[in-house]
């Protein structure tokens, strides 16, 4: 069942994207907030937010973090920012998403979802109006004079129910 796992999908996105922009609302009214783990003494992570995006952070304390050291890494654009320091044997990792681009990448599949069911919906239409007028189902020929298939395309012609008999 692809499409009932589809739907699925596309409902818990519907739901993060709803979510992401109550969080994104909260955000930008209130205070932010941090909520961090501590694995060991020299390991930690966690997320936190600011007034436009959620970050991600990684602490690594090691003494081979304190010589020779590489140079910090600072990636920024669009609200976008990745972000390596070290100082004094402690290396930090930050990664920022803005809200924006979470809420655009949570309503992609919706979107899909209900684009998928609109072209559905209009093909079921024209396959109505095509019967109804006469015409072929497949490749829209005039088929008032046909009885069994399609002369255009050969697929086979659907029997039409008289007025008077009734459809079980």
């Amino acid at each position: 069942m692809p499409s009932l796992r589809f739907t699925i999908l596309s409902a818990t996105s519907l739901l993060l994207a709803i979510g992401t922009a109550a969080l994104w609302h909260r955000c930008a009214a209130g205070p932010p907030f941090d909520f961090f783990i501590t694995i060991t003494p020299d390991t930690s992570y966690g997320l936190g937010t600011e007034r436009r995006g959620i970050i991600g952070f990684l602490q690594l304390q090691r003494p081979s973090y304190r010589s020779g050291v590489p140079e910090d890494i600072q990636v920024v654009g669009a609200g976008f920012r990745y972000l390596r320091m070290t100082s004094d044997g402690m290396r930090r990792y930050n990664l920022v998403l803005p809200f924006w681009m979470l809420t655009i990448f949570w309503t992609a599949v919706p979107c899909l979802w209900l684009l998928r069911r609109l072209k559905a919906r209009a093909r079921r239409l024209k396959d109505r109006a095509r019967k109804r007028n006469r015409l072929c189902v497949t490749c829209g020929y005039d088929l008032r004079a046909s009885s069994l298939r399609c002369p255009e395309c050969g697929a086979e012609i659907a029997k039409r129910p008289l007025p008077n008999e009734r459809i079980n």
